[in-house]
C-alpha cells in the first residue's frame, strides 16, 4: 500500500522499534482448540487468556532473565465488560482448585477495561522517564498487561450495539503501560466500523483478515489508529480457515484405520524464520482430534485464500498420502 501511496495522507504507519512492547496475538476460532465439547468461542478465548497469563507469570525466562527463586511477575488481564471479568474470576478460582494447577495463577489480576483505569502499584516503576516511554523500553520483570479481545461492539447489550469509548479506554491503558515500561499484549482484537451507506452492516477492522501476517504491511482499514501499533501479530492460529466435506481416508499401515477431515487450520509465528503459513488438515481418529500437516506457504505470497487452501488440500489428497499417520496435537 505505502509503495503505491502518492500523498502523506494515504500512507499508513508501520511498526517501529518503539513499538516493541506492543504485541498482537490472533486466535480465530478458539473453540476448536477444545475439541467437540460444545464450548463457545468467547469462553474459549477467556480460558486461553487465563492459561496464557499463568505461563507469562512464570520466571525467569531462560536466556532472557536472571531472577531470584522467590520472584513473582504480576499479569494484569483486562476484559471488555464487568460481566466478563466476573466470569473470568470464577473460572480462575476453579483453575486454582485443580491439583496440578500452576502456582502462578495467584499472580493473575483481573480487571475491566474502562472501569479500572489505574495500573496496580506493584507494577509501577519507582522513577518515571519520558524518554524511556518514547523509545519503547519495556521491563517485563515489573509485570505484563494483557487485553482480551477488545471491541467497540458489545454483544451483551440488549439489543447489541456499539461500546462507547472503548477505543479511548484502550489508548489510555496502553499509554499508562508505556509510561510504566510495561509490555502490552492484545489477544484477538475485534474492532468494528459501521458502514454509513449500508443499513445494519458492520465490517471488521482487518487485523485477523489482513493479507500479510508477520510482515510490515499495516492492517487494511478502516481500523483504529492504536490497533496498528500491534500489527502484525507475532502469533496467529486460525482454527477453521476452510470447512471441508467429510473426506474418508483409509490407512493401510499398521492395520486398517479410517478417519475424516472436516476443516483446515493455519498457524503462523514470528519464531519461524520464514514466517510461513503452515496448513493442517483437521479431523477425527479413534475419537481423538488429529492434525495432518499439509503444506506451508510463503509469507511473501500473503495469507492463502480459501481457493488456494482447498487446492492445496486436494493436491495433498491426490498425492498418495496413505503412508502418513495422524499426528495428535
Amino acid at each position: 500500500h505505502n509503495a503505491r501511496s502518492r500523498t502523506v495522507y494515504s500512507t499508513l504507519p508501520i511498526r517501529r522499534e518503539a513499538d516493541r512492547g506492543r504485541i498482537g496475538i490472533e486466535i480465530d476460532g478458539a473453540s476448536h482448540l477444545f475439541g467437540s465439547g460444545g464450548i463457545t468461542d468467547s469462553r474459549a478465548v477467556r480460558l486461553l487468556s487465563l492459561y496464557f497469563g499463568a505461563e507469562l507469570a512464570k520466571g525467569p525466562w531462560k536466556g532472557y532473565e536472571e531472577l531470584p527463586k522467590n520472584f513473582t511477575r504480576p499479569v494484569l488481564i483486562y476484559f471488555n465488560t464487568i460481566k466478563q471479568s466476573l466470569i473470568a474470576c470464577e473460572e480462575l478460582a476453579s483453575l486454582k482448585k485443580i491439583p496440578d494447577a500452576p502456582t502462578t495463577c495467584n499472580d493473575i489480576i483481573i480487571k475491566t477495561l474502562g472501569q479500572d483505569t489505574e495500573i496496580p502499584k506493584i507494577m509501577k516503576k519507582k522513577t518515571k522517564s519520558v524518554k524511556s516511554a518514547t523509545e519503547g523500553l519495556v521491563n517485563p520483570k515489573q509485570g505484563i498487561v494483557v487485553v482480551v479481545q477488545p471491541t467497540d461492539f458489545n454483544e451483551e447489550f440488549r439489543p447489541p450495539g456499539p461500546a462507547v469509548n472503548s477505543v479511548s479506554h484502550l489508548q489510555q491503558l496502553v499509554a499508562q503501560a508505556a509510561i510504566e515500561n510495561l509490555p502490552v499484549v492484545i489477544i484477538s482484537p475485534r474492532f468494528l466500523c459501521q458502514q454509513p451507506f449500508e443499513s445494519n452492516s458492520w465490517d471488521q477492522s482487518g487485523f485477523q483478515r489482513s493479507s500479510v501476517y508477520g510482515g510490515d504491511e499495516p492492517p487494511r482499514g478502516p481500523a483504529p489508529w492504536i490497533l496498528r501499533d500491534f500489527f502484525p501479530p507475532v502469533f496467529v492460529w486460525i482454527g477453521c480457515a476452510v470447512s471441508l466435506s467429510h473426506f474418508e481416508n483409509t490407512q493401510v499401515e499398521n492395520g486398517s484405520k479410517s478417519f475424516s477431515f472436516s476443516r483446515v487450520s493455519m498457524v503462523q509465528s514470528v519464531l519461524n524464520k520464514e514466517h510461513s503459513w503452515d496448513l493442517f488438515g483437521v479431523g477425527q481418529h479413534d475419537q481423538k482430534l488429529v492434525h495432518h500437516y499439509l503444506a506451508s506457504t510463503s509469507t511473501s505470497a500473503g495469507r492463502p485464500t480459501m481457493a488456494i487452501i482447498k487446492y492445496i488440500f486436494d493436491e495433498w489428497n491426490d498425492s498418495g498420502n496413505e503412508e502418513l499417520l495422524p499426528r495428535t496435537i
